[in-house]
């Protein structure tokens, strides 16, 4: 997501402080701290490789020309949700392109977006210190989550069973959600700086596990159930954390740090297993992710977009540099990739459904769909940019 992010134990702007006005997204943060604007770090990267990615779909001014913080597909890979700094989410079909629902209802942007695990719901993290739980199908608000958090809503996720949702804000806590009753059952004060990442390890029951990351270079896991902390992992650097994704088996976690690296851990025994490097990540909080749709274990990657205008994807297994989604310095300049930070990357897990979406800030403000080459070369016709205002 696009939150600008302080430096460790800086702690979270202070309620009566300058902040965003309604409606602003979380990179304001910094600002408000007095932080100067980021100067872009496009690099062209000759000697890098094209990932065996092309260009589906690119959705231009998929928010209203503002900046697009999270992208996350359903487990079925047939729907696309983003979440934008208009105030709104947005449900798309990712091989048509075609825009399916406007959700409409938070009054600030919003900053992070989850699917439940059937596809029926979406949940949405906002500025405006709220939650939402919207019918995937109808585009209607079911629930909304108040009266829990104090200050900006950075992240959310759904459990395996969908009947808890765990959300992490600028509050510095972690609330478990019934959504039913759309009341917290857990708060719970696990981080000393913003919490910008949260996940479920997607084991059905209390026994399932929550990952949090933080602005104060931690990563914690938890007990559902309990609410206990059953580890808490940093490596020597100690840098503000932007992600926290458990792989598909709920083994490893996978961090985006603040000074350019992703972090593999094994938190059984607290150890970071591989790193990867190459991208530039120095301001945003990146929502980084597994892509692992295809059965060969060569094709399987980790990706996460960088403030260089690129998606960079590296062997999971391999940790050696695959190639970039390629972006360009500006929107006027040649090429079909970003044209500003990419803040988000997610990638479907179905096999029949090989694609990739990134989303990128305002001086982009679309989201794109690319598709793997061997997808791609089957299907008829080339990329197609839409205006979606």
């Amino acid at each position: 997501m696009g939150i600008q992010a302080p430096q460790p134990g800086d702690g979270a702007p202070q309620q009566g402080a300058a902040g965003p006005a309604p409606g602003e997204h979380q990179e304001a943060a910094g600002q408000a701290k007095g932080m100067p604007a980021i100067p872009s770090c496009y690099r062209e990267l000759p000697e890098v490789p094209d990932a065996p990615y092309r260009l589906l779909h690119s959705l231009d001014n998929a928010h209203g020309g503002r900046a697009v913080n999270s992208v996350r597909f359903d487990q079925s890979g047939r729907q696309l949700a983003s979440a934008g700094s208009d105030n709104t989410a947005a449900i798309w079909d990712p091989q048509s392109g075609a825009l399916l629902h406007r959700l409409k209802g938070h009054t600030a942007g919003i900053s992070d977006v989850a699917w439940s695990p059937d596809g029926r719901y979406v949940a949405t993290a906002s500025n405006d210190k709220t939650l939402r739980i919207w019918d995937a199908e109808t585009g209607a608000c079911l629930r909304l989550l108040k009266d829990g958090h104090t200050h900006w809503v950075s992240c959310c996720a759904f459990s395996a069973g969908a009947n808890l949702l765990v959300s992490g804000g600028f509050d510095e806590v972690l609330i478990v959600w019934d959504v039913r009753n759309a009341r917290p059952v857990k708060i719970i004060p696990g981080h000393c700086d913003p919490v910008s990442g949260v996940h479920f390890s997607g084991e059905p029951g209390l026994h399932e596990l929550i990952a949090s990351c933080s602005f104060d270079g931690l990563t914690r896991v938890w007990h559902t159930g309990t609410g206990r902390c059953q580890a808490s992992l940093t490596d020597t650097a100690h840098t503000a954390l932007g992600s926290v994704r458990f792989t598909p088996n709920g083994q490893f976690l996978l961090t985006a740090t603040l000074d350019s690296r992703l972090l593999l851990w094994y938190p059984q025994e607290c150890k970071v297993k591989r790193t990867y490097r190459g991208h530039v990540n120095n301001h945003y909080a990146s929502q980084a992710c597994f892509v692992v749709h295809s059965p060969d274990p060569k094709q399987r990657f980790v990706a996460c977009g960088s403030e260089d205008h690129h998606v960079y994807l590296w062997g999971l297994s391999s940790k050696k540099l695959v190639g970039v989604l390629r972006g360009r310095a500006a929107a006027d300049a040649p090429g079909a990739g970003h044209s500003d930070v990419v803040l988000s990357v997610d990638a479907s897990m179905d096999p029949g459904l090989p694609f990739i979406a990134s989303c990128a800030h305002q001086g982009d403000g679309s989201v794109k769909i690319w598709a793997h080459e061997g997808w791609a070369a089957a299907a008829a016709g080339g990329p197609a940019a839409m205006d979606t205002s």
